[in-house]
């Protein structure tokens, strides 16, 4: 008996090519949903780190919290990000050339959402942690400006940003946090030239505190100053 074989017809084919399309657009969103999901996720492992590294940076220094490039140099001492790596497992920093400083910033110090170079910091610190009293005041338009350069000094670790995720690139490795209350008009709109990256991960970014917790939350809710939300100011963190 003679087998007859049969092929697919050009319509046939089409309707399939038709259905994988379609199949496609409805898994892609999803898959692109899962996929920044992951990425959120690792970006809050590394900032808790980061931040558990800072809470043994304070317990072997007195207290007093790391300084960013705002004022590392003026005191002498080294910024946040190389000071933390013996706590980060990669020992002592001996430059920025050196293959220890490379592997440990490509693990902690980079955030898979985040577009910008390679050799920009994903985070940057508070730098409300590090200010003069002469800079409080300018800020909060008081004569005698407060300080909280020290643990001790924060009143609320759990309601009190340290660390969040920077967009620009003139921001370093900080946050000039206090300028907020002087140029409130920049978060109107949010400009694009705001130092903070706020919707990184779908809406939202992750913002570590004082205490080592980390939270992927609205800017909003660590900062509007219409509704006297400020969580990054640690003498009006709530």
């Amino acid at each position: 008996m003679k087998r007859t074989h049969s092929a697919f017809t050009l319509i046939e084919l089409l309707v399939v090519i038709a259905i994988i399309a379609s199949l496609m657009g409805v898994l892609m969103p999803a898959l692109n949903r899962a996929r920044e999901q992951a990425r959120s996720v690792a970006c809050r492992s590394r900032m808790r780190q980061i931040a558990m590294a800072s809470i043994m940076y304070t317990q072997e220094n007195d207290g007093r919290f790391a300084r960013s490039s705002h004022s590392a140099a003026a005191v002498g001492c080294l910024r946040w990000g190389p000071a933390f790596m013996p706590y980060l497992g990669y020992g002592r920093y001996e430059g920025s050339k050196t293959p220890a400083w490379e592997a440990a910033f490509g693990k902690f110090y980079r955030c898979y959402s985040d577009k910008r170079k390679n050799l920009t910091y994903s985070y940057g610190k508070n730098v409300w942690f590090e200010l003069e009293a002469y800079e409080t005041a300018e800020a909060l338009e008081i004569s005698n400006g407060p300080t909280y350069q020290t643990v001790m000094k924060v009143r609320r670790p759990a309601a009190t940003v340290e660390f969040g995720e920077l967009r620009s690139p003139s921001a370093e490795d900080h946050f000039m946090a206090h300028f907020w209350l002087m140029n409130t008009e920049l978060f109107e709109g949010m400009d694009t030239t705001l130092e903070i990256d706020t919707e990184r991960h779908r809406g939202k970014a992750n913002y570590s505190y004082v205490d080592g917790h980390v939270e992927a939350q609205h800017f909003e809710e660590t900062f509007d100053i219409k509704n006297h939300v400020d969580r990054w100011n640690p003498g009006r963190a709530r």
